[in-house]
């Protein structure tokens, strides 16, 4: 029985088959983990406004992402950091500074990469 050579035309074929198969595997599993964050914090008027201002969809997924880290790390709704900002600038400034100090502890420690931050 002769081995099969991985030079010919049906032995790279099969390879790049299942090469592309391995890939769909990873982009359907990312897709459905970026499905499964939980925006039911993301509402009211000042969200409204948020969204009204991002015109491609492609940057809306990226914005709330982030949005949504900021409010669950102030443990604040949108419309609740606003009226904590009016209220308060100082302290919503303060706020904003010790998270983000928050953020250059964990970089120096090597918790997270300073590309995490950088957005």
């Amino acid at each position: 029985m002769q081995e099969p050579n991985p030079t010919e035309p049906a032995s790279i074929l099969s390879r790049i088959q299942k090469l592309y198969s391995s890939i769909r595997r990873i982009y359907s599993k990312k897709k459905l983990r970026a499905g499964k964050i939980d925006r039911s914090l993301l509402q009211g008027e000042s969200y409204e406004l948020f969204i009204a201002a991002i015109r491609s969809p492609a940057t809306r997924d990226p914005y709330e992402r982030k949005l949504l880290g900021f409010l669950k790390r102030v443990n604040l709704s949108p419309d609740g950091f606003v009226q904590f900002a009016k209220k308060n600038p100082s302290a919503a400034e303060k706020k904003i500074i010790s998270l983000l100090s928050q953020d250059r502890l964990k970089i120096e420690n090597g918790e997270i990469t300073a590309g995490t931050v950088n957005n």
